[in-house]
């Protein structure tokens, strides 16, 4: 049988209401899910404030096998630890994903926190914009990155959206970030934290190269983009 991860009833009543860090941290540290818990094959029951009874299964390990030309910068974690979405975003998924990816991240359940975020700028659209543009997925009523979680946690989806593989769509909007960090690496150092910081933090949010720890940046060649990509 294949193993199957489902939010406690308990602590799911205890995450759509906490309002602190603490409280979030408690329940994590009493019902969160560990690393090991997660591996091909493993299905995922997802029970949130916006999305309800909703399964998947992980067809791969996590953070294997990725489309060749998807190279993201930062792991899930490591964009929650740097900072980003003014610390709110997801915060009623902890149950879904590892509680590994929370313990050091910059979080604030209270609402919305500008100050929480790498570079301490707001660079996102509304979720609005995206519903209006015909973004959203309703599997991943949240965008992007709430389709990198799962897909980095080893989800795969080829059933089609908006002409092509649902997940090919959500790289070629990835992938569509290149010339923002060309600008960028064009007219900054890779360590001048003051130079673009809104676009820097937008380029965090998509995982992409927002700086380095010397003024050269790392070597980071974008994948190379096909004509019939979007």
């Amino acid at each position: 049988m294949a193993n199957k991860i489902t939010p406690n009833k308990t602590a799911l009543d205890r995450v759509l209401e906490m309002k602190t860090l603490d409280e979030m941290m408690d329940i994590l540290k009493e019902y969160g899910n560990s690393d090991g818990s997660y591996k091909k094959g493993t299905i995922v029951v997802v029970h949130n404030k916006m999305q309800k009874d909703y399964e998947y299964e992980l067809a791969e390990n996590p953070g294997e096998n990725f489309a060749s030309d998807f190279r993201p910068r930062y792991t899930p974690s490591q964009m929650l630890t740097e900072g980003v979405f003014g610390g709110k975003y997801c915060n009623d998924q902890i149950l879904e994903f590892p509680a590994s990816w929370y313990e050091d991240s910059r979080l604030s359940p209270e609402g919305n926190n500008t100050q929480v975020n790498r570079f301490k700028q707001e660079s996102r659209t509304p979720l609005k914009g995206w519903q209006d543009e015909g973004w959203l997925n309703p599997i991943d009523p949240r965008g992007w990155f709430e389709w990198y979680m799962r897909y980095w946690l080893g989800r795969r989806v080829e059933d089609e959206f908006q002409g092509q593989s649902y997940d090919r769509y959500q790289i070629n909007r990835w992938k569509s970030f290149a010339r923002h960090f060309g600008q960028v690496k064009a007219n900054c150092d890779a360590n001048d934290m003051e130079c673009r910081p809104r676009q820097r933090q937008a380029l965090l949010q998509w995982s992409w190269p927002s700086y380095g720890l010397q003024k050269a940046w790392v070597d980071f060649s974008p994948p190379e983009k096909k004509e019939d990509e979007v």
